[in-house]
């Protein structure tokens, strides 16, 4: 957590240290991004720096919570969309938008899944992991209650499942099938124009589909 004299800094001179942040993070893996790198880049001292966070990793994690807000901002599908599945797709819809619009970001979030000596890191990353499938935890019990989903479903397990499929797997497949690597992106966000959207949602209807077949309530259930 950054310390209360980064609080204490102006809204744009905080902007600027992150935005540095991202620069380097998205330069650089996490282990071989230096500090003293991003302290120029924000036109600071290093020793301000460590005023405003404990090391690296706190200045990485307190930037990726930044970034998520950004990010959660951009792609929440606004009231009324619909029911789940609807809501997902939504989801999808503005996460490329997102990915265009902010590509410095979007490559930033990619380094999330680069492995690390840092076993700080590494957890860290399992963290990242456990608020995703907290997300759709939330999502499933809503539907769940609005009747959407089978009514004895194992809401962890469908919540691990639904992470899987709708974050590692279809990322995996959408790079898989566009010839690209999570690496190639983040050396050069150019490559992500790559990504067409009907490609996209064609991977996002296709592992909906999956979804729906064994989550939802069938027809046949509510006659």
């Amino acid at each position: 957590m950054p310390k209360p004299t980064f609080a204490n800094l102006p809204d744009d001179k905080r902007e600027r240290i992150f935005r540095a942040a991202i620069e380097e993070f998205v330069a650089h893996p996490y282990d071989s991004a230096s500090l003293t790198r991003i302290a120029e880049r924000a036109d600071i001292s290093k020793g301000s720096l460590y005023q405003y966070f404990d090391d690296k990793l706190d200045l990485f994690e307190a930037t990726g919570g930044w970034a998520g807000a950004k990010k959660v901002a951009y792609v929440t599908p606004p009231e009324g969309t619909g029911g789940l599945f609807d809501q997902l797709r939504a989801m999808y819809v503005t996460g490329v938008d997102f990915m265009r619009d902010e590509p410095k970001l979007a490559q930033f979030f990619a380094r999330h899944m680069e492995p690390s000596s840092d076993e700080r890191f590494e957890r860290l990353r399992q963290l990242r992991k456990s608020q995703s499938v907290q997300f759709f935890k939330g999502l499933i019990k809503a539907a769940m209650h609005r009747g959407e989903l089978r009514p004895l479903l194992d809401v962890e397990l469908s919540a691990h499942i639904f992470h899987n499929l709708m974050s590692d797997g279809l990322g995996d497949t959408l790079l898989h099938r566009t010839g690209l690597s999570a690496k190639d992106i983040a050396q050069d966000p150019c490559l992500a124009l790559r990504i067409r959207r009907e490609d996209l949602m064609d991977v996002v209807d296709e592992t909906l589909d999956i979804l729906k077949r064994g989550f939802a309530v069938a027809a046949a259930d509510t006659e």
